[in-house]
């Protein structure tokens, strides 16, 4: 799926147009991809534009999963909770088998996740907040990230007083 992911927001940024990415099997609950991700995209080098895409791609791929792992289990427990179930031996399949691989699934998703996090923090968020800097940024102001803004240089204080 993250490739089907990298290939949306590639022709997305291509085409300068967020609808590419308007078939439903690309959504992701909770995350919208929207005009101002591809409008960041496109103003990244474009060297830099891939790298960027296949992690966003990445994150994407394994939100989509996690929710899957969620749907699964959810249906599952609703379905040991219906009468006719629970007195058959698909009852016990469902909680001494299905559920806990489902749970080390989800585990297993949720520490590759937190190893990604780790190594870096969202890039999606990331990229869009700087464009965002970039764009309301006035004129005649050095851009984030230059080096000759006086908070980046130190020559002004911030509140944590570094």
């Amino acid at each position: 799926m993250s490739k089907a992911f990298e290939d949306a927001l590639t022709e997305a940024v291509a085409t300068a147009d967020p609808d590419a990415l308007a078939d439903p099997a690309l959504s992701v609950p909770g995350l919208e991809i929207n005009r101002t991700l591809i409008e960041a995209l496109s103003a990244l080098p474009a060297d830099a534009r891939p790298h960027v895409i296949r992690r966003i791609a990445t994150e994407l791929s394994m939100l989509r999963a996690m929710e899957k792992i969620n749907l699964a289990r959810q249906l599952l427990l609703t379905g040991v909770r219906d009468p006719y179930i629970a007195h058959t031996p698909a009852y016990e399949a469902i909680h001494s088998v299905f559920l806990p691989q489902l749970d080390r699934e989800y585990q297993l998703l949720i520490s590759q996740y937190e190893t990604q996090q780790r190594i870096s923090t969202s890039t999606l968020a990331r990229l869009v907040n700087r464009h965002r800097a970039e764009r309301n940024r006035p004129p005649h102001t050095p851009a984030v990230g230059s080096g000759l803004d006086p908070v980046e240089r130190g020559v002004i204080a911030t509140e944590g007083g570094e």
